[in-house]
């Protein structure tokens, strides 16, 4: 049994699928803009501690054993992408806050996937 559909039905698809598209393009810019943020401030604290408290660069190394042991599930917070934080904040520090704001309004890929279970 087919259904006939009306003469305007695949405008009306088409619409739908645009503002499907749309919303999840934005939903992934919200995203990237979370987590660019989430980085400068990870870096901006992580370097605030060395500098103030003579924190060295182990603590990296410790920061992500205690990551992994408290939030298992918690991906992309490696030795590695922790001193990506680090390098973020020191590469534009000196430019002020606006930057993590400017930068998470670019149409970008996530540099350091966060991904929950």
């Amino acid at each position: 049994m087919s259904t006939i559909l009306p003469n305007d039905y695949a405008e009306f698809l088409r619409d739908l699928k645009a503002k499907i598209q749309s919303r999840q393009a934005r939903a992934i810019l919200a995203v990237n803009q979370e987590l660019i943020a989430l980085y400068w401030e990870i870096g901006q604290q992580i370097v605030d501690r060395q500098e103030t408290s003579g924190w060295g660069d182990a603590i990296i190394t410790q920061i992500e054993k205690d990551l992994k042991r408290e939030m298992p599930d918690l991906e992309g917070f490696s030795r590695r992408n922790l001193y990506r934080m680090r390098s973020l904040y020191l590469a534009y520090r000196e430019q002020g806050e606006t930057v993590p704001q400017l930068v998470a309004q670019t149409p970008v890929r996530q540099a350091w996937p966060i991904t929950w279970r």
